[in-house]
């Protein structure tokens, strides 16, 4: 049997499509980093998706120069990124860790803000198929906060975390792995103040006093005061104390005013707490209110003694007679 062995040969020509590709041409990608914040807001502040909270707008510093690439195709992605965030509350406002707070991520890049996240295909003015693309010198983030919830639930005195420390957003031009510019953040917290309304100025009416009540133990009047706050906290409770600068030396009562305009005389008021303890003029003595929910008052009930502070004094004058104090309040 006849057998031959054929070899066959194959030749030809590979040819691929070359393509411009972006290429580094000026600068470095940077990682801009925003400095760590603790926001403040009131308790009594509206929500508002529109305006941040104020004083809750912050930047980072600004690329010194431009970072560009060369030899851009027309057509070809580009895009803003965000890291962790996704639910949004309003069109591009972002919820955080806190329910309520909500966050917005621009970039600055040297013809207005451009807000995050944004997919995009690269184009040139002129309408040429290649060309440059550049984050310009002076770029720079811009990271805002809103209050999206009329009430927070904050657990936190010091600052309830709003955003973790790490990479927060970056732009990106040809493939995710060309970035020009990227934010890292630092912790983010925020602290709320409480919105109190207090009790006007109190006048106690001692009415017409004889010396015979005085002796008898003297005339008692209730001093009910207090406050109401409402707390992103979910409750609080107040301190009181009282000062006068017309009080005795010993700081056990307030000096009365008598008609004559004598000071120096038999009529002092002393003044009790809830409890029925005696309160010291120093301010120094504190009365603690319960704790209450928010919105709810309060409140501290106490009571003036009009007493005959010594024999050895003047008696009064007839007619009427006037004594000041003053009550702080503090909230816990």
């Amino acid at each position: 049997m006849l057998r031959k062995v054929i070899l066959l040969s194959f030749s030809g020509l590979a040819a691929t499509n070359a393509a411009a590709e972006c290429v580094l041409a000026r600068g470095t990608p940077t990682t801009l980093t925003l400095a760590a914040q603790t926001i403040t807001v009131s308790a009594d502040a509206a929500a508002d998706t529109s305006t941040p909270i104020s004083g809750a707008i912050y930047t980072t510093s600004a690329i010194p120069t431009n970072i560009g690439y060369d030899g851009c195709v027309a057509g070809i992605p580009a895009g803003r990124v965000l890291i962790g965030l996704s639910e949004t509350v309003a069109t591009k406002l972002f919820k955080t860790n806190v329910e309520g707070i909500g966050v917005k991520v621009q970039a600055y890049t040297g013809t207005g803000f451009g807000t995050y996240p944004l997919d995009y295909t690269v184009s040139f003015s002129g309408g040429e198929s290649t060309g440059t693309f550049d984050w310009k010198a002076g770029s720079y983030y811009r990271v805002q906060f809103y209050k999206t919830a009329d009430t927070l639930s904050l657990s936190d005195p010091t600052g309830d975390v709003v955003l973790d420390a790490g990479s927060l957003a970056y732009e990106w031009v040809q493939d995710d792995a060309t970035r020009g510019i990227s934010l890292t953040i630092n912790q983010i917290k925020v602290i709320s103040t409480p919105a109190c309304t207090f009790d006007s100025s109190k006048t106690i009416d001692f009415s017409t006093v004889t010396p015979a009540m005085l002796t008898s133990g003297g005339v008692e009047k209730p001093l009910v005061f207090g406050l109401t706050c409402k707390t992103d906290y979910g409750s609080y409770s107040a301190n009181a104390s009282i000062t006068s600068t017309t009080s005795s030396t010993d700081n056990k009562y307030i000096r009365v005013t008598d008609s004559s305009g004598n000071s120096d005389n038999q009529l002092g008021i002393e003044i009790y707490n809830s409890s029925g303890g005696q309160m010291s003029l120093s301010g120094n003595v504190l009365e603690k209110s319960s704790t209450v929910a928010s919105g709810v008052a309060a409140e501290f009930n106490w009571t003036a003694k009009l007493v005959n502070a010594g024999t050895d004094k003047t008696r009064p004058q007839n007619g009427s007679f006037t004594a000041q104090a003053e009550i702080l309040l503090q909230l816990n």
